[in-house]
């Protein structure tokens, strides 16, 4: 496959660069989905290698051509149905990164990803879920010094939960809780991520 560069990696003002190549890829990803028990489990599993020519990559302040890199890994899940009204899914990445050019792994990908969530269904009128997602820890780079220098992004553990109710059939209820336990997370260095947040609102359906 190929992919070519977008107005905006090549022309915005500061990050653009109007030198970008296309980015070249070649893909190959094989794997399972098994039901098991009458479809109270189901596992699955898929091995991924990618291969690219001129990725098109952000660095530092600036769009650019990374000339070769790969990347190869293992996505797993499992669904496990807790009666009808109950699911539990897991899943898990492994991802090994690497550019051939400094011979070091990609800026912002970390090896290890995991999510578990877990979904209730109540009175055929609301539903409720909670969530984890752990992020592993990835490289990144500095730009407010000069040179600018690699850093590393810790690992964190980022939960939400959520709520929905139907009041009426035409009418539901719904909130949500963002990053429950207020953890201090970076995804990019130097950004903070917001902490503990509260959403909610209503939703209405026309007949």
């Amino acid at each position: 496959g190929f992919k070519a560069p977008s107005l905006y990696q090549m022309y915005y003002p500061q990050y653009g660069n109007p030198d970008l190549k296309k980015e070249k890829s070649f893909l190959v990803d094989c794997g399972f989905e098994q039901p098991l028990f009458d479809d109270v489990l189901v596992l699955g599993c898929t091995f991924f290698q990618n291969r690219y020519t001129d990725l098109i990559n952000f660095v530092g302040m600036k769009y650019s051509n990374t000339p070769k890199v790969r990347t190869r890994g293992l996505e797993s899940n499992l669904a496990f149905n807790m009666g009808e009204n109950f699911m539990l899914n897991a899943s898990y990445t492994w991802t090994l990164t690497r550019d051939y050019s400094t011979d070091r792994s990609l800026y912002k990908r970390p090896e290890h990803v995991a999510s578990l969530s877990l979904l209730a269904r109540f009175l055929d009128k609301g539903d409720a879920s909670v969530s984890a997602v752990y992020t592993g820890r990835r490289r990144d780079v500095d730009t407010t010094v000069y040179p600018s220098r690699d850093v590393i992004l810790e690992d964190y553990v980022k939960v939400d939960v959520g709520m929905s109710w139907w009041i009426i059939p035409q009418l539901q209820i719904f909130g949500r809780i963002v990053n429950l336990t207020n953890s201090d997370y970076q995804e990019v260095y130097g950004y903070s991520s917001a902490g503990i947040s509260f959403y909610g609102g209503l939703k209405g359906m026309l007949m």
